[in-house]
């Protein structure tokens, strides 16, 4: 991945416009044309005219889809070459290049089914480049499974990861202050002080950085069974917090696993092509098979070891 402010840096070397600026950041992070259209509210054939520019701008050869790849390649190959003539230790305060924070991500070695579910949010998230994803059903299905084995299978993709669950309700500015802290270094004195404006540099960070922001459990902050998604008195700001990184432009995804689906979502996503929601159903019988046909294994192997164990002790 390559960061906003170097991309910046090359556009003006090469003598990009702004609008040329503005798709090269979208089609580098992978998003086909007519997403870029959308996102930038111009026309796709607009877009191909830019992108023609750029790949002369940048003197890619060729015709086709493969000029885009060789782009890509140029670019992360500048970008090496950047960070390995920079051997400067990074000053106090600046951010760290990249970081994983699991929290208490359960662990999903045994996984099963759910490829379809998969394919969903790999094209939303990370071709599509969605900012506001979020899986919904009834407790138990298999929500926070799937968005961990997502989230482990695209952790290279981003420079930042963080997995935090709302399962004890904490208020939006302890939930803030966390997300700054642990990814980025920043610590309540060099934060601005009114929730708002900390929001604003969130966003800013999920420009500069592709990041991935999960939340579990967000279930807890909002009213049960309410079929408006309404909040509990108190939290809210978190929907602030959603619609802001919904409707924002930047490069992250913030990815919610929720029993209820929640307001902005049911509010946005048929306003946007970035905004999406998933509903969880049961595993169809092949997954279903798959999870048997384990735990019998499992089983046997366990009786066959009670087995030498005991013929062990009689002897």
């Amino acid at each position: 991945m390559i960061p906003q402010d170097f991309l910046e840096h090359l556009a003006a070397e090469r003598g990009l416009s702004k609008s040329e600026l503005k798709a090269l950041s979208l089609a580098v992070n992978g998003q086909q044309i007519p997403a870029i259209a959308i996102s930038l509210n111009t026309s796709e054939d607009a877009i191909r005219k830019r992108l023609s520019e750029i790949y002369h701008k940048f003197q890619i050869p060729g015709r086709g889809p493969v000029k885009m790849a060789q782009l890509q390649q140029l670019l992360l190959a500048r970008y090496q070459e950047h960070i390995s003539h920079t051997n400067v230790e990074n000053p106090a305060g600046a951010i760290a290049r990249s970081r994983q924070d699991w929290g208490d991500a359960p662990d999903t070695s045994a996984f099963y089914g759910r490829t379809k579910e998969l394919e969903t949010l790999q094209q939303w998230i990370i071709h599509d480049t969605s900012r506001l994803v979020a899986l919904f059903g009834m407790g138990g299905i298999g929500k926070t499974a799937l968005a961990v084995k997502f989230s482990h299978q695209n952790e290279k993709i981003f420079q930042f990861l963080i997995w935090r669950s709302l399962r004890n309700a904490p208020p939006l500015e302890n939930l803030l202050s966390d997300w700054f802290a642990s990814l980025f270094d920043l610590q309540e004195t060099d934060l601005p002080k009114n929730t708002d404006a900390k929001i604003s540099k969130l966003i800013e960070l999920l420009h500069e950085y592709r990041c991935l922001l999960v939340l579990d459990d967000t279930e807890t902050i909002v009213r049960g069974g309410d079929i408006l998604g309404r909040y509990n008195q108190g939290y809210e700001e978190y929907g602030v917090l959603f619609r802001k990184i919904g409707e924002a432009q930047h490069q992250s995804c913030l990815l919610l696993i929720s029993q209820e689906k929640l307001r902005e979502i049911s509010l946005l996503e048929n306003l946007s092509p970035v905004i999406h929601s998933l509903p969880l159903e049961g595993l169809n019988p092949e997954a279903a098979r798959e999870i048997l046909g384990s735990a019998l294994k499992e089983r046997i192997e366990r009786i066959k070891l009670t087995s030498k164990k005991s013929r062990h002790l009689e002897l």
